[in-house]
């Protein structure tokens, strides 16, 4: 092991670590249940909602049978 290079840091808190990780604050939801939109956590939801929709729309098709983009 080289010195200096390996550190250990105790958090209290899954989100503390994250925000010491990323530099990014993990962000709580509002009363609306909202993250904050550049919070680590409102951008992971906005990914798997993303992924979510993805999914619901892959081989949808119309009324004719034909498969919608």
């Amino acid at each position: 092991m080289v010195r200096g290079k390996f550190r250990v840091i105790p958090v209290s808190t899954i989100d503390e670590g994250i925000a010491l990780l990323t530099g990014r604050e993990a962000g709580a939801r509002d009363p609306d249940g909202n993250f904050p939109p550049d919070s680590v956590n409102g951008l992971v939801e906005a990914r798997l909602r993303a992924f979510a929709e993805a999914r619901r729309a892959f081989g949808k098709t119309d009324g004719n049978g034909e498969q919608t983009k």
